[in-house]
């Protein structure tokens, strides 16, 4: 969805919803979102910050 919405509407996009961990950070960068929504994945301490950071550089 995410790759598709990117290439077609052609602006940022930001996923979120469901994310478990850097594994999914990467996946949606891949398939070309702008950002990705925290809150449940940081406030569990299941990665932290400095990982989400690494993540999104990727």
């Amino acid at each position: 969805m995410v790759k598709v919405a990117s290439s077609v509407l052609r602006c940022d996009v930001l996923a979120g919803g469901g994310v478990r961990g850097l594994m999914d950070f990467a996946a949606l960068r891949r398939a070309g979102a702008s950002g990705v929504l925290v809150a449940t994945v940081l406030q569990d301490m299941l990665v932290s910050p400095e990982d989400v950071r690494r993540a999104m550089e990727l």
